[in-house]
């Protein structure tokens, strides 16, 4: 006896119904972890918005796991600030990434390109220095009896100011 074409047909089952490209891909994604490979380029290509062009030039961001951040750094003296602003650039690179990917970071002394921090900072905008601002420098640097020391602190202190507003 011959069957009918219906009856030819295997019935599907949830399992065979058709399902999007994107869903597979996310599927795949995340078995071979690529998916956090892909978080961890956002994270880099979002570093400088998040954290502007003077804290990006003295920091690497480095891997990410389970939603702890590992940021290299150029001195202690910047993991030390760093740490204060931590809260504040989690919360800024979470809004750059538009989800909350994020949670914690781990700031570590480490190596970062002299070359790449100076290209950097050349791209940082200056401004002149009003007169209050040049005579605010000389009275914080003139109880500074070396000369070249005076100097030194002077052009960073106006450096720092200059960058700053």
């Amino acid at each position: 006896m011959a069957k009918s074409k219906r009856q030819l047909r295997p019935r599907l089952t949830e399992k065979d119904s058709p399902v999007t490209v994107r869903s597979v891909m996310g599927r795949t994604f995340k078995n071979l972890s690529i998916e956090s490979k892909i978080k961890e380029y956002k994270i880099i290509k979002n570093w400088e918005a998040a954290v502007g062009s003077i804290i990006a030039a003295r920091t690497e961001p480095g891997r990410l796991k389970d939603s702890v951040l590992y940021v290299k750094v150029s001195s202690p003296s910047w993991v030390t600030e760093l740490l204060y602003q931590k809260e504040e650039i989690i919360s800024r690179l979470n809004r750059e990434l538009g989800e909350k990917r994020i949670e914690d970071i781990i700031f570590k002394q480490g190596n970062i390109s002299k070359e790449e921090v100076e290209e950097i900072l050349e791209k940082v905008p200056e401004r002149d220095l009003t007169k209050e601002e040049i005579k605010l420098i000389e009275e914080e640097t003139s109880s500074i009896k070396d000369d070249a020391l005076r100097e030194k602190i002077s052009k960073a202190r106006a450096r720092s100011m200059k960058v700053k507003n």
